[in-house]
């Protein structure tokens, strides 16, 4: 690291996406690589979304909408709200690099449970938030220890339901405990990126929320039930002025044009979203099953990954199944055992050779 890097990103680990199956085939020779690692949808995209950007090829020398605002208006119809109740952003990732660099202040305090996606505290350090982690209780976000753990000092609440990489979601109910327990100098955000894999009646209506709370955030992304992942697109739902808080710090031109195009697509291909929805839940049910029959112990799953404990050593494992060209996410967690991963849940020829190769690490692999 240079001599001229900020002090406190010294401080902060970098994120390291999945391996990639490029990369995989060149280290271990492999022609027939299954990717289960990034929770990417096995479908693809919508054949719409892509016919889309093949029509819009021709108009790519021009900047794209500024404010998205076909997006907007896609959107607003859709969910029955308006447009100004939304911000569209390169990805997820990039919407939580917004909402940090838009809200905190140094010493503001940012209350996460863990374990949780990485990127809430690593866009929280990075403008120096201090990040308080609260760890699950039985795989479930302990939202009552994180709501007395509140101080005049704490500006961010971050909920991920479903959560990544536990695959467990706050109900309703919940949910609404938390907004009637929510001081107004706190904004809570809920990232909703596998909301289309749970009933609509586990998620709070917008229409309830948004009218009469500024400080609650919603965020989604297209990357997973939509298929878009490679595009990078996502947006935040929030009351418009709490959205316009937000969109002070984001980049003009922050969103390419055939990521708007083919997110405009996609959102009308409801065709493609619910066969996206029924393969998942096929491929759940044929991993419970098997995961069961070979006593692994894993955690039920409101998303498309399951979390689960090979009770192995988490480099045997990782490596064992990279040979056989199985690329899953080990999970080193503090506090946890060292033989957790997390698996996508993909196409049945690709659950059928995770499952195989799981049969095998059995005899090969001695437990811990």
């Amino acid at each position: 690291m240079s001599q001229y890097l900020r002090k406190i990103l010294f401080q902060i680990p970098p994120y390291i996406p999945g391996r990639s199956v490029e990369s995989i085939q060149k280290e271990y020779g492999n022609s027939k690589i299954y990717k289960l690692a990034s929770n990417e949808n096995p479908l693809g995209p919508s054949p719409k979304a892509v016919k889309a950007i093949k029509q819009f090829l021709k108009h790519i020398h021009r900047y794209p909408d500024p404010d998205a605002n076909r997006m907007k208006k896609k959107l607003a119809g859709k969910l029955n709200l308006s447009p100004d109740h939304f911000l569209i952003g390169n990805g997820g990732a990039e919407i939580i690099d917004l909402i940090a660099l838009a809200l905190i202040d140094p010493g503001d305090e940012v209350l996460l449970s863990y374990p949780t996606f990485p990127k809430y505290a690593l866009s929280a350090k990075r403008v120096l938030g201090n990040v308080i982690n609260i760890e699950m209780k039985n795989y479930q976000h302990d939202y009552h220890a994180i709501l007395n753990r509140i101080s005049l000092k704490t500006k961010l609440i971050f909920f991920d339901t479903p959560s990544n990489p536990v695959g467990c979601k706050l109900s309703r109910a919940e949910q609404q405990f938390i907004l009637d327990n929510l001081p107004e100098h706190v904004v809570l955000v809920l990232d909703e990126a596998y909301r289309e894999f749970i009933d609509e009646q586990d998620c709070l209506d917008y229409h309830d929320v948004l009218p009469d709370r500024k400080n609650v955030l919603f965020l989604r992304t297209l990357s997973k039930g939509y298929g878009l992942s490679g595009l990078r697109i996502g947006y935040l739902i929030g009351h418009p002025s709490t959205i316009a808080d937000v969109n002070r710090v984001r980049e003009v031109f922050n969103v390419n044009s055939l990521a708007l195009v083919a997110a405009e697509a996609a959102l009308d291909d409801d065709e493609h979203l619910q066969r996206t929805i029924e393969v998942n839940e096929k491929g759940k049910q044929y991993l419970y099953r098997h995961l069961k029959r070979l006593g692994f112990d894993f955690q039920q799953t409101h998303a498309n990954f399951i979390l689960m404990n090979t009770n192995r050593s988490l480099m045997a494992v990782d490596d064992f199944l990279l040979q056989r060209g199985i690329i899953i996410r080990p999970m080193n967690l503090n506090g946890f055992a060292n033989g957790f991963i997390r698996v996508s849940i993909g196409k049945p020829a690709a659950n059928r050779a995770f499952i195989q190769a799981l049969e095998k690490m059995k005899t090969k692999i001695p437990a811990m």
